[in-house]
Order: structure tokens, then sequence, then C-alpha cells
């Protein structure tokens, strides 16, 4: 199972290798209109949107076997600089945390999947044309199931309301004129309360996405 994570994240990295290639060919004098350069008060607004993968912290099944799932987010992405190069950026939206763990021993497994609407808040650095932020998250269930070999459920009231994580992500910008702004990077989520209401310690999922964002200088 670790092998196959870190399979996984390997290929995300080897992804993202091009595009900071792209980025690092492309930094020009003239492209000072991105948030890699922002003046000392600004605002831009806009879409983002990631696909990667999720799993449990710790195994919560004798014998069992964490599977990483492909899952995926997106969200209204605002940035506001009040600095040259700090500020602070915040998303509204919808993601998807999916779990499995195989036993070892049998063919018996269970799973989890769910869906949450959440608000995140971070500080969020610039060096160049690189953006680094750390923050907290909130979340609300909206849509929760289990399955396992022999049952399938669909219960939000099976699981912690609200929902509190940790989010990180680093990344590179891309000045596509006229204010406008790709960004590009990997994110980190990581759930500081047990997903379950009667969960153990190991209900927690940790996720990594591969992100893309546009965003749109309004101030």
């Amino acid at each position: 199972m670790k092998k196959k994570t870190v399979i996984i994240l390997t290929i995300i990295t080897l992804l993202l290798i091009p595009v900071f290639i792209f980025a690092q060919d492309n930094t020009t004098p003239a492209a000072n209109t991105d948030i890699s350069a922002p003046s000392a008060e600004r605002l831009d607004l806009g879409m983002n949107a990631g696909i990667g993968i999720s799993q449990l912290t710790s195994g919560v099944m004798v014998n069992g076997e964490n599977v990483a799932r492909l899952n995926y987010h997106f969200s209204f992405r605002g940035m506001y600089f009040f600095s040259k190069h700090i500020g602070i950026v915040f998303d509204l939206g919808n993601h998807f945390l999916r779990t499995k763990e195989e036993s070892t021993t049998s063919s018996y497994y269970k799973q989890y999947d769910l869906q949450y609407i959440f608000l995140d808040f971070s500080p969020v650095f610039t060096f160049k044309k690189i953006y680094l932020y750390l923050g907290v998250y909130i979340g609300f269930i909206v849509k929760g199931e289990f399955e396992d070999s022999t049952t399938k459920e669909s219960n939000t009231n099976l699981f912690s309301v609200p929902d509190f994580g940790l989010c990180y992500g680093v990344g590179y910008t891309f000045d596509l004129g006229k204010g406008i702004t790709l960004l590009a990077g990997i994110e980190l989520k990581n759930q500081i309360n047990n997903f379950q209401r009667t969960g153990t310690t190991g209900s927690k999922i940790f996720s990594a996405y591969l992100n893309i964002g546009l965003l749109f200088n309004v101030k």
C-alpha cells in the first residue's frame, strides 16, 4: 500500500516538473501583473480545482491495509495581498474524501465516501514566481457513505460536524496578461478531528491534490 502511495505521489510530482521549468523559462521583466509581483494592495478572485488521492492516516482494522483512493475538490478562490509578498488566500468549495481498508487475511474490506462543503483561510507568501501557504479549514458534511463486504449505508449522522483540518500549498504562478494569473501547484489536507462521531484515533484522513487555478485581478 505504501509503495502504491509513493508511486502516485511521484507521478504527480513528475507532472509538475515541466510546469515548473516552463515557469522559469517564461519569467520576463514584463511579467509583473501576476501575484508573484503584487502591488502594496491587490485582490484576485477566481476558481481552483484539483485531483489527487486520500487515505486514512493510520489503519483502524486489525490485519488491515490502507488503500489510497482518487478524489477531487473545487472551489471559489480569492487572494488578497496587503504588502508586496504577504497576504491571505481563502477558498469556499466542495471536497471529496475517500478511504478504504482491506483485510490482509480475508476478502473483507470497508470504505468511506465523504463529501464536504469547506471554507479555508491561510496566510500566503510569494517569492518571485513561487507561492506558499499554510492554514486551516472547516468543513460541513453533505454526503456520507459507508460500505463493507456485506452492507452499504448512507447517513451523515454517522460523521462529525464540523470537520477541522490543516491545509498546505506550494506552487508556481503564470502571468497570462490583462490581470489574469494561472496557478499550478500541490495542496495537502490533514484532518485534525476524527471524521466518525464514534471513531478511534485512526479515523482521520490525509489527502494530496494536484491543483490548477485561474485568478482575475479586481483591485
